[in-house]
């Protein structure tokens, strides 16, 4: 089973990506009212999915804390803006992937699934 973690704030997208998987992916979300930071260090995840509309002032900085802290766990990068030089500085800032929202189920767990297997 592979565990991910989403952090995504809009209600909507958190059911379109849970409705993505199956039982072999076990997702936790956050916001969940569980400090972010501790929530990643107190389990192992496989991946993370990081909306860059978070109401973070740097979601940037977040993206290099997770690769810096977890290095073996990609981390796919979702906004729904589209600009390159957005897509380029976060794939530049360690992104294993970008996807502009909408996205379908099966383009994330396309991407899910390279990420995992490039592992």
């Amino acid at each position: 089973m592979y565990r991910i973690f989403v952090a995504e704030e809009n209600n909507t997208w958190q059911k379109a990506i849970g409705k993505a998987f199956d039982a072999s992916y076990e997702l936790a979300y956050w916001p969940n009212g569980k400090d972010l930071f501790n929530e990643l260090k107190s389990v192992q995840y496989d991946l993370i999915i990081l909306d860059l509309g978070l109401t973070m002032e740097t979601p940037f900085d977040l993206l290099k804390w997770l690769n810096l802290t977890f290095p073996q766990c990609p981390v796919i990068v979702t906004s729904v803006e589209e600009k390159p030089e957005l897509v380029v500085s976060a794939i530049k800032q360690g992104a294993h992937d970008f996807l502009a929202k909408p996205y379908s189920g099966p383009k994330l767990r396309h991407a899910v699934n390279q990420a995992l297997e490039a592992c």
